[in-house]
């Protein structure tokens, strides 16, 4: 009776999807296949951010969006994720926000967050139609770090919330119901860094 046994599960967002710093083969979404027995597929990058056409002084930065094609199409679960490194972009100018399109045939401006993001959304249910797919809210990262402060709980998190509710994709927030992982070494260790 068990839903996840031997089924195809795959991911996709920034590097804490991709792995953990202290064993680059170890992930929330591999722990989870392990003990299922399921196929496991991740397509996560370091340093992602979802638009496309971001760059800084040290070149491109990858986007979430590309991952999205690249990844299986038979998958049963798929795990999104990402967000931070938008945010940080965003504090610094480099990012625009954009805004929540007004429908679900707008013309998405994938080089903003809202855009890319929302487009992330529409490319998942079209790709996995029937499926089981997830968002993951990201969880805090250090207890004095600036994404723990207000402007993350005023604009980024209300935000992708209502872009997530709009498009009916079920998500888990971390942010809010994990304290940071930076003062738990502990768990940074295994899960983050």
């Amino acid at each position: 009776d068990n839903t996840l046994y031997a089924k195809t599960i795959m991911a996709t967002g920034d590097s804490i999807t991709a792995s953990s710093a202290s064993n680059p083969e170890w992930n929330y979404v591999k722990q989870i296949a392990d003990k299922q027995s399921m196929t496991y597929e991740n397509k996560a990058i370091w340093g992602s951010v979802f638009p496309r056409g971001i760059s800084t002084e040290n070149g491109a930065i990858p986007s979430v969006l590309d991952t999205i094609d690249a990844m299986r199409d038979d998958a049963d679960f798929v795990v999104l994720s990402g967000g931070i490194n938008d945010f940080c972009y965003m504090e610094d100018g480099v990012e625009p926000f954009g805004e929540i399109s007004g429908g679900y045939e707008a013309e998405l401006d994938e080089g903003t967050f809202c855009g890319a993001f929302e487009s992330m959304l529409k490319k998942a249910i079209l790709k996995w139609m029937g499926k089981k797919i997830l968002f993951v809210i990201e969880h805090k990262m250090v207890s004095n770090l600036s994404l723990t402060g207000k402007s993350v709980e005023e604009k980024y998190l209300p935000t992708t919330i209502k872009m997530l509710e709009k498009w009916g994709i079920p998500y888990v927030n971390l942010y809010n119901d994990v304290p940071p992982l930076g003062i738990m070494p502990e768990f940074r260790d295994r899960y983050t860094w």
